[in-house]
């Protein structure tokens, strides 16, 4: 259990604190070096463990169109929501062949639900203007990928989730009871 323990805490440092670096190149030079830094520090921490914590009421709709914020955060959002035995499986190898099934259904589990998710979002919300209406492809785009990733557990939001529409709103109460992975940092039914 002692090895176990030291394994989640090096894994949990390391990818909280990449993920602080690179939030920081982004909002350092944007809100200045104090409030840039602990920005950095409360997404990537809040991220990481899918908590959807935010520091504003209106969560990320302000950086809803940054690439590298949302990328930064989604990878951060998968990552902790994969759990910690897929990541302690990675530790082999990379190769397909020597994961073990929880992690291979794991990774195709949720590929197919980010997958399935970009695409009804998009759909569902490309012409609604309370969401994604009004902005640019390319925003529409970051957004719908913010809006693939975070709904299983994370909680964060770049568009008002009070102008989704009915049928988005339902699928969402899906995604939210199915959750993340066994041993990771998210909810739902696992």
């Amino acid at each position: 259990i002692a090895w176990l323990i030291r394994r989640i805490v090096v894994v949990v440092v390391v990818v909280q604190a990449v993920g602080m670096a690179l939030l920081m190149c982004v909002w350092v030079p944007a809100l200045g070096w104090g409030q840039g830094t602990f920005h950095s520090l409360f997404y990537a921490v809040s991220a990481f463990n899918n908590a959807g914590f935010a520091l504003s009421a209106d969560s990320l709709t302000g950086w809803g169109g940054h690439w590298g914020i949302v990328l930064i955060i989604t990878t951060m959002v998968i990552v902790g929501g994969l759990g910690f035995t897929v990541l302690a499986d990675f530790e082999k190898g990379w190769r397909w062949r020597g994961l073990s099934l929880h992690s291979k259904l794991m990774l195709v589990g949720t590929g197919v639900l980010l997958a399935a998710t970009l695409l009804f979002f998009m759909l569902a919300e490309w012409n609604n203007p309370g969401t994604l209406g009004g902005m640019s492809v390319s925003d529409k785009l970051a957004a719908s990928w913010f809006h693939a990733v975070t709904p299983r557990t994370a909680g964060f939001n770049v568009v008002d989730m009070s102008a989704l529409s009915l049928p988005t709103s339902l699928f969402y109460l899906l995604l939210m009871f199915i959750g993340a992975g066994t041993n990771s940092t998210g909810s739902g039914i696992k």
